[in-house]
């Protein structure tokens, strides 16, 4: 086989595989988050999974205040049931340079997109996402939304690009802890 052949092959690999691929604009974030607001504790209703935490159940977040305008992530979770092993792991959230609506959750040498697209004004409930679409969380300062709310903010998921398919509700304790 000559070397135009396998050149030919290549760059008709290369044109096969753009062609037809569409840039999809980030997902919107909310202006502002006032981290004073935003610290304490949050439950998780739903989430689009991972590997990392797929089978995390009764999970909370809890932001304390720190240095330089960041929160401390203090995430706790329990493994498969609700009274599975209890697990947990320390983090830090920092706001974005320029608009903390864009911000970083970084657990050990994980950083990730920590993205507001929804948040309540008197900080009741949130929606995290991340821009590529592969994560959502749904979080509340309770562990269960008001059904308006729930359907709201899934509505919102959905219109901004996220599987909801994939969205899996996070089983919370009766009595929280």
């Amino acid at each position: 086989m000559s070397m135009k052949w396998i050149l030919g092959g290549v760059m008709l690999a290369l044109a096969t595989t753009n062609f037809g691929c569409v840039s999809v604009p980030n997902p919107p974030t909310v202006d502002h988050v006032d981290m004073s607001k935003y610290s304490g504790r949050w439950y998780e209703v739903a989430r689009i999974p991972h590997l990392f935490d797929y089978f995390n159940v009764a999970d909370t977040v809890t932001y304390t205040p720190a240095k330089h305008g960041d929160l401390v992530a203090v995430e706790r979770w329990r493994h498969a049931t609700t009274y599975g092993p209890m697990c947990d792991s320390v983090g830090v959230l920092r706001p974005g340079q320029h608009d903390n609506g864009h911000m970083q959750l970084q657990y050990g040498l994980n950083i990730s997109d920590y993205w507001v697209l929804a948040l309540d004004p008197d900080y009741q409930y949130a929606m995290i996402g991340t821009p590529d679409r592969r994560y959502l969380r749904i979080l509340s300062r309770t562990p269960t939304l008001p059904q308006d709310v729930d359907e709201k903010l899934f509505a919102l998921a959905d219109r901004e690009g996220y599987d909801v398919a994939q969205v899996r509700r996070t089983p919370q304790l009766m009595q929280p802890e």
